[in-house]
């Protein structure tokens, strides 16, 4: 069995995970990366709840580049897929910011690398506004804490 995270946060697996069995599958694999790697998900529940968020931030990019190509970029069909994925970026954007309030900005530490690159993923992924007060919040942080840039990535990294 693969041990690592990549079916975690795999688009085509969004639809298997209404299924009963997705929750035994996940934890058995959490279980089996946390032995492999000494622990490395320290707040399992905010990770599961990220590499949903990056699964369903990454869903539909491949559908939709398939159909361009096939009927057009202009076609109704590609106009109501992008129409869909705006609709589940803003769900995204606005869980997002529900966890970072509840549980803090996802570290490395915490929640492991995949789970903690997905804040980035979706506030790339929103209009400009968001993505100026996104990184404006993280900037923001930065600068209350005496932190630069760098200094973010390494500390975020431990």
């Amino acid at each position: 069995m693969d041990t690592s995270t990549t079916a975690l946060i795999d688009p085509d697996f969004l639809t298997i995970r209404e299924d009963n069995r997705w929750t035994l599958f996940e934890n058995k694999l959490i279980s089996m990366l946390n032995v492999k790697y000494n622990n490395p998900y320290k707040d399992i529940e905010y990770a599961k709840e990220l590499w949903r968020l990056r699964a369903l931030d990454q869903a539909y990019f491949s559908e939709i580049e398939i159909a361009e190509k096939k009927i057009g970029m202009n076609s109704s069909v590609i106009k109501a897929l992008w129409k869909l994925k705006f609709i589940i970026n803003e769900k995204n954007q606005k869980k997002l910011e529900e966890l970072i309030e509840k549980k803090g900005w996802p570290k490395i530490s915490r929640v492991g690398k995949q789970a903690a690159g997905t804040a980035f993923y979706i506030i790339q992924h929103s209009d400009a506004d968001k993505q100026k007060k996104g990184f404006n919040d993280v900037e923001s942080l930065l600068k209350k804490k005496g932190f630069s840039y760098n200094d973010f990535i390494k500390i975020n990294a431990k």
